[in-house]
This record gives structure tokens, C-alpha cells and sequence, in this order.
């Protein structure tokens, strides 16, 4: 505890230190967020354009990007932007975007969400930025998992809370925000649909072929049950990858994270030491932690062709003499390739996911790679398998209507369940099917477009005053809904959702 206490008056020392030392400056905010309004359609026309250029200046394999004027990207996404002020004035810029969303579905009732978000933005130096956003979501205050509290019908919290530094080699973010690492944001290590961390992270280029990463973050903890006289347990996850690009077209990356927890733990040493092997140690320290290997890469054959995977392994049995050695291997495995321009300004890309069951578990509670119940890596946790084609047909950089046909399996499996171990009742060979139990099966066909506006808006390109249009219409079949035998059902549905972004300066002088 001690530990982690003296790092935390070190962060905010020096958070006060730059903050009061330095000015804001008329530049682009360095840090693109993950998970606002807007935001997935920023990074598909990154992604775009990433299989269509044959540059290995960025590394998109470890989101949040920063810097949008590191991007060939003319968009309009000036409510994160620091807007150009006259020389030596301090601003702040703050924005507000606030959102509703109507849900219908065929024989089921139409619902409507409300949501606010807003923050400010300022960047302090050159290279240091702050960004601050919060949250009222009024489908979060209808969660029956969400246990903080309600405002007029609304949830709420702090989004992002960031401090960033940024030169030409190294990217420092401390504070809390949504993280993805992998090659597209739906991974299955650290997924953009997380839920945010609290932490720090870093990124250093070492020359034009080798990137290290690390991140450390404090997980929700396990509250004492006052009854029954259980201790506080702390919860932390750490994790660092090494990225070798053999070639502009070439780029494989290994990568390692440990999610250790215990009564009375704090943020240990040698889960600060980024150079430690995290599952040598935990094997050394016998503290039963739960560590995660796994690779990915990216391949460029061509213009405009990408081809992307990733494997992760919990647990792998690599021998077959003792009983114990008959657990099933518990691994994730992204296989998927994209082709931009199959049809002119379309898209074409096709992915397979798959995960097994008790990936992600342990027999430890406390150890399940779980955040606010929320899996880290993929928002299906474990047990199932996903086909998916989209073609992704783009009118610009800030429009984009897509197709998608998604064949999906789940099994019964869930991170959270209670962990058994079948194959230690029985001397015989032990095998489980994939997916386990009764299987949910389901075919969706959706049409989904989005659009950012500005022409509703006169002068919105110099005043930030923006709106984001999105309509999703499709159809679903599903056999053994919820992983129940025989309940089945079609249904068309249909999303609405319309955001408005506002924002402007406050000269502070």
C-alpha cells in the first residue's frame, strides 16, 4: 500500500508541476478517445487508410492514437480540438454532446435512451495535453449490474481523466481512459468496449522497427462483506507487448498481462518493472495470479490488402501424463483479412473469432479477467465463435454505410461462472464440445450508416458545432436464445441514434 500511495503523490506532483508551468498552445489535441460518440467512425477511416498506405510511421496496433496531425485525415472531429488561438492567449476548449437513442424491435417494446457527455480539452506545451469527459447515460441507470447512483433517472461518471506527454519516440498517458491493443479494436486482450482503467501507460519507439508498450491499472476491487469480516482485496492488471516490424508490410507482436489481486495487495515492484517475464514470476512467487500470453500481427502483401490475427493463450497443456494435464486449453484466436477497393471507395473485409471456455476464468474470483463485470478483452467473454463479412462502402471521410453478415455460437460458458474441474472425476480421457451446453445460434443481417453533419450547421467548421447521424437496420434469427433449448425467433430491429456536438474556447487571460 505503501507503494502505491508514494505513486500517486509522485503522478499528482508532477501533474501540478506541468500544469502550472505551462501554457496552452494553438495545436491539435494529441489523444483521440475511444468510445465517444464519433469515435469508431475517426478510427474505421484510419484503419482505412492504414491498409491503403504503405507507411510504417504509425503504430496501430496499440489504441488510444494520439495526435491527429499525425494522420492523412482532413475530418471534422474539431470537438476535441484545441482551436487556433491568437499567440501566448491560454484557452481551454470544452464541449458538450449530448445524444438520444430509440431502440425498436418486432415484437418487442420500442425503448429510448438519453445521454450527455462533456469535457474540456487544453494542451499545456507542445507536448503535454490534459483531457478531461464525463457521462450521464440514462440506459446505465437501468442496468441491474450498475450498483453507483441515480440522478433524475441518470448514471453517471468520469469517462476520461488524461494526462498526456508525447515527442518523437516515447507516448506517456496517466489517468483513466479506454484502451485497445491488438490489430482492430474488438480484441482479446484489451478491448475499446472495456469498461475505462485507471492508470498509466507508455509506448516507446527504439528506431523505425521496434515499439515497447506497457500499461499498469487498478481493477475494481472486491468490497468486505461487514458480516462475515473478509478484508479489502485489491485488483490490478498489468501488461506489456514488444512490436517487431520486419517490414513496412510486416509487423508481429508478442505480448504478456498478469491480473494479480489478493487481501491487503498493493501495486507491487515487479508488476511496475516492465522488463520482468509477468508468468516466470508468478510461477516463482506461487501467488496464483492469472497471466496471459499471446502474438498478433499485421501483413501487407499488397496495396490495399491487410491480412490480421491474434492468439492469446490462458492455458495450455502441453503435456498428457498426469490427469490435471487432460484441462481443455483455454485460448482466444482472431484470424481476419481486409481488401479496401474490392468496389469503388467499398471495403471488403471478413473475420473469425473464436474462444473457448474457462479462457478468461479462474478458480479465484478475484483473478477472472473482469472490470465492473465487464470483460476486458472481447464484450462476449469466452465460449463462442463469430463469422463476420462487412463491406464497407465509404461517400468521403466522414460517411460511411456498411453491410454486415454475422453467423455467431455460444455456449453456455461465462467468465464469471464457478470453476469446476470434470476432468479430475474421471480416469478416462477427458474432451468437452465447443461450444459447451445448449448452443444459442444466430444469423444477422445489418445495414448500418453513419454520418457527421456540419451543413445543418452555418459556420461549423470555425464555431464546433456538429451532429453524428446513425441508423442501424437488420435482421436476426436465433435458435436457443439466451442458451435455452427450442426458444426461437426472427425479428427485424431498428437503432436511431443522433448526437450534437458543441463547443468553444474560454480565454483564460
Amino acid at each position: 500500500m505503501k507503494t502505491e500511495t508514494t505513486i500517486r503523490k509522485v503522478l499528482t506532483t508532477a501533474f501540478l508541476l506541468v500544469t502550472m508551468t505551462q501554457a496552452p498552445q494553438s495545436l491539435n489535441a494529441q489523444i483521440i478517445p475511444i468510445g465517444e460518440p464519433g469515435s469508431e467512425l475517426f478510427y474505421q477511416r484510419l484503419l482505412h487508410q492504414k491498409t491503403s498506405s504503405d507507411s510504417a510511421a504509425i503504430d496501430y496496433q496499440v489504441a488510444p492514437y494520439v495526435s491527429l496531425s499525425n494522420y492523412n485525415y482532413q475530418g471534422s472531429f474539431n470537438y476535441w480540438n484545441k482551436s487556433n488561438t491568437v499567440a501566448g492567449e491560454n484557452s481551454l476548449r470544452i464541449y458538450l454532446s449530448p445524444s438520444s437513442e430509440i431502440n425498436s424491435e418486432q415484437e418487442r417494446r420500442t425503448g429510448s435512451v438519453t445521454r450527455f457527455r462533456g469535457g474540456v480539452t487544453a494542451l499545456l506545451s507542445e507536448k503535454v495535453s490534459v483531457m478531461s469527459s464525463f457521462l450521464l447515460d440514462q440506459g446505465l441507470a437501468d442496468d441491474p449490474l450498475y450498483t453507483g447512483k441515480v440522478w433524475r433517472g441518470l448514471a453517471g461518471d468520469v469517462e476520461t481523466a488524461l494526462l498526456s506527454y508525447r515527442n518523437e519516440r516515447l507516448t506517456v498517458l496517466v489517468g483513466r481512459y479506454r484502451t485497445s491493443w491488438g490489430p482492430q479494436f474488438t480484441n482479446l486482450l484489451l478491448s475499446q468496449t472495456a469498461a475505462p482503467l485507471d492508470g498509466a501507460s507508455f509506448r516507446y519507439k527504439l528506431g523505425r522497427k521496434l515499439t515497447f508498450s506497457y500499461q499498469i491499472a487498478r481493477l475494481d476491487p472486491i468490497s468486505p462483506d461487514t458480516d462475515s469480516g473478509n478484508v479489502f482485496v485489491n485488483r490490478y492488471l498489468a501488461a506489456h507487448r514488444v512490436d517487431y516490424r520486419v517490414s513496412n508490410s510486416v509487423r508481429i507482436g508478442v505480448f504478456e498481462s498478469v491480473l494479480f489481486a489478493g487481501p491487503g495487495r498493493g501495486l507491487e515492484l515487479q508488476f511496475l518493472n516492465p522488463l520482468i517475464v509477468f508468468h516466470g514470476n508468478q510461477l516463482n512467487e506461487d501467488n496464483n495470479d492469472n497471466t496471459f500470453l499471446g502474438i498478433d500481427y499485421d501483413i501487407s502483401p499488397r496495396h490495399n490488402l491487410n491480412f490480421f490475427g491474434q492468439l492469446v493463450v490462458d492455458d495450455f497443456q502441453i503435456e498428457k501424463v498426469t490427469q490435471g494435464d487432460q484441462e481443455p486449453n483455454e485460448i482466444g484466436l482472431i484470424l481476419g483479412g481486409r481488401l479496401n477497393n474490392a468496389l469503388p471507395e467499398t471495403d471488403l473485409k471478413l473475420q473469425w473469432t473464436k474462444v473457448t471456455n474457462r479462457t478468461y476464468n479462474q478458480k479465484l474470483p478475484r483473478n477472472r479477467y473482469l472490470n465492473q463485470d465487464i470483460p476486458l478483452a472481447h464484450p462476449l467473454g469466452n465460449d463462442f465463435e463469430i463469422y463476420q463479412l462487412d463491406l464497407m462502402h465509404w461517400f468521403g471521410n466522414e460517411r460511411l454505410l456498411r453491410l454486415s453478415s454475422i453467423i455467431q455460437r455460444r455456449g453456455q460458458g461465462r467468465i464469471n461462472d464457478i470453476w469446476t474441474e470434470p476432468w479430475l472425476v474421471t480416469s478416462e480421457p477427458y474432451s468437452e464440445p465447443f461450444p459447451t451446453g445448449t448452443v444459442e445460434r444466430s444469423t444477422t443481417l445489418e445495414l448500418d450508416y453513419q454520418a457527421l453533419i456540419s451543413s445543418l450547421f452555418p459556420g461549423s467548421s470555425t464555431t464546433g458545432r456538429q451532429g453524428l447521424l446513425r441508423a442501424t437496420l437488420g435482421w436476426k434469427s436465433i435458435k436457443n436464445e439466451g442458451n435455452l433449448q427450442n426458444a426461437d425467433r426472427n425479428s427485424f430491429y431498428l437503432r436511431l441514434n443522433f448526437s450534437l456536438f458543441l463547443s468553444g474556447d474560454i480565454k483564460l487571460n
